[in-house]
């Protein structure tokens, strides 16, 4: 079943970030029409080296990798070159010294190909030695950046998953039985009021409509749809979003254990921004492509932290309604060695079976916050 779901998950274009487009010249040639669009970027990664190139003004990916002068250059997707390009033997890369014109140790960019010598050109480390013809590498098809949109346009496209504006299919109801090709076919695999069912893409979509949660199962198979399925059509979705998230870092974050699907914040929030008991205890959770640390939050083991505090004792269920998120404290219950101290301390508690003293999460009456 899984290797199933990843294969159909393979299929969906757009499902992934990277389309593997080969480790030769001819092959990168022969599976241009698999790139994402007719602008998308080629990543090459040749040893420690990665390298962009995209289509210059008029070209397509196709002519620009069996070309020596139809492309640019970056070397982050951001800031993009027009080199000196190479003599017309060869495809792709620069002619020799230009890289140091804008700040690079190398004297040629990757170049994937030579119409009379084997393999690529021409390092394998930016500060080692050039290795010349012959060295082995891989090329992925990516999304172009400025592919991305945030509108719809004129013709009645809409974004999907991969960011690509791109003709939206009309009839997506047809496909609510079928999570996957639903997808395939640019249109977005949602619940709403209850229901999960195949629906067209518009810029009001939300990440939380991908929530699949606990205890969904029994609902999602009564309306006669694979679990499985409907959990990997969510995931997709939710990782893959169009970027509008900022710097085109993924808009959503998913929780593999709660099947649940959030915002991706991309600056600081405070902790009072968090109204629930998941969100408030994960807000310190930070990678380049997530969220940022709360800004008030109190560091603990190098992050900053927020927690949820609520009425009641530290057996309740901790996203009970009367919770409140807010900056970590330091309950410091555990320099308590015996139990007659350590519950005259407000906040703390003492645990029989553990011969601990612990923290309580309890809310003080009233709360920071709370109005009262």
């Amino acid at each position: 079943m899984i290797v199933i779901l990843l294969m159909l998950l393979g299929a969906i274009p757009g499902a992934f970030s990277q389309i593997t487009a080969g480790s030769s010249q001819p092959e990168i040639l022969a599976n241009c029409g698999d790139a994402p669009s007719t602008t998308a970027v080629l990543k090459v990664v040749m040893g420690e080296i990665i390298d962009y190139f995209k289509p210059s003004t008029g070209n397509t990916v196709c002519e620009m990798v069996n070309s020596n002068n139809k492309h640019m250059y970056s070397s982050d997707k951001i800031t993009w070159h027009t080199p000196t390009y190479a003599s017309p033997n060869i495809y792709l890369g620069s002619k020799r010294d230009w890289p140091l014109s804008i700040g690079e140790t190398r004297k040629w960019i990757s170049q994937i190909g030579h119409k009379k010598k084997p393999k690529g050109c021409c390092y394998y480390e930016k500060d080692g030695p050039v290795i010349g013809w012959g060295c082995d590498f891989t090329a992925f098809w990516e999304v172009n950046p400025e592919n991305v949109s945030g509108e719809v346009s004129g013709d009645g496209s809409v974004v999907i998953n991969n960011g690509i504006l791109t003709a939206a299919e009309i009839n997506c109801d047809v496909h609510s039985k079928q999570p996957l090709i639903c997808l395939e076919q640019g249109c977005t695999f949602k619940k709403s009021d209850g229901i999960w069912d195949c629906r067209r893409r518009t810029l009001a979509d939300r990440c939380d409509e991908l929530n699949v949660g606990a205890g969904e199962r029994a609902a999602i198979e009564a309306q006669g749809l694979g679990y499985d399925y409907v959990i990997h059509a969510a995931k997709t979705q939710c990782l893959n979003r169009d970027g509008r998230g900022g710097d085109f870092f993924s808009a959503c974050m998913w929780n593999r254990v709660s099947k649940l699907c959030r915002e991706n914040l991309q600056a600081a929030k405070k902790c009072s921004y968090y109204t629930d008991w998941l969100s408030c205890t994960t807000a310190h959770k930070t990678t380049k492509t997530h969220r940022e640390e709360p800004s008030d939050g109190n560091l603990k083991n190098g992050s900053k932290r927020c927690m949820w505090y609520f009425r009641g004792k530290k057996t309740d269920p901790a996203n009970v309604a009367t919770g409140h998120c807010r900056p970590w404290e330091i309950s410091q219950c555990t320099d308590y060695t015996n139990k007659e101290d350590c519950n005259e301390k407000d906040g703390c508690q003492w645990w029989d079976k553990a011969a601990k003293c612990h923290g309580k999460r309890l809310l003080p009456v009233p709360y920071p916050g709370s109005g009262a």
